[in-house]
């Protein structure tokens, strides 16, 4: 896992389900948090280290929920903190892209 961490998704469910094992695979690359356990999906410090590896693993819903593991980013590293602020600023600007395209649209 270390080398390649998105061999993950070929592993047993026992395997993707172990923490030591996941958080090797998500601080090699940080896209491996999807095929890991919905348990340690949601884990606290394979979160933070996923994000850590890849900011860009992160759409609003999961920035919403790692700053709640974080109090709101009180006792978030500043780093991941910055990661998770860009983040947000990109999908919000993406949607708008995405809503401003389909402005003079007609619904037929």
């Amino acid at each position: 896992m270390a080398q390649n961490g998105i061999s993950l998704q070929w592993t047993s469910k026992e395997i993707q389900n172990d923490k030591e094992v996941v958080l090797l695979a998500v601080a090699q690359n940080g896209m491996s948090l999807q095929l890991a356990s919905i348990e340690l999906q949601n884990d606290k410090e394979v979160v933070l280290q996923a994000v850590t590896q890849n900011s860009t693993i992160l759409n609003p819903l999961s920035i919403i929920r790692v700053l709640a593991y974080f109090e709101n980013g009180k006792n978030m590293p500043r780093e991941t903190l910055q990661k998770c602020e860009i983040c947000l600023k990109t999908s919000k600007q993406t949607f708008l892209t995405i809503s401003n395209n389909f402005e003079g649209v007609s619904s037929r």
